[in-house]
């Protein structure tokens, strides 16, 4: 709050010494308070695009660490049930009798 003064006293009297005397004070005030609450926010915005950023990349690492994990769980549960199935399937052709 007390920066915030300061910073809108200097930009006051900085806007003053360039505006002619006719511009009201109170006009000079409202008009710096205003240009310095949107460069708050503009700043502010700029840090949450930051923020976001990072946190969406940091979520797409995760869904793709998660989803690599799975299918290398998902190959490894798998391949020795495929394995047997094959070794079964041979055994069965092994008993089959020629017609004749």
């Amino acid at each position: 709050h007390s920066v915030f003064r300061k910073a809108s006293r200097r930009a006051r009297r900085a806007a003053r010494s360039v505006l002619p005397p006719s511009v009201p004070a109170e006009l000079v005030k409202f008009s710096v308070n205003g240009v310095l609450v949107l460069t708050f926010l503009w700043i502010l915005k700029g840090l949450l695009e930051v923020v976001c950023t990072f946190g969406s990349m940091v979520f797409i690492s995760i869904l793709l660490v998660r989803g690599i994990w799975s299918g290398v769980t998902y190959i490894r549960e798998n391949r020795y049930s495929y394995i047997q199935q094959l070794k079964d399937d041979d055994s069965r052709w092994s008993r089959v009798q020629p017609a004749g």
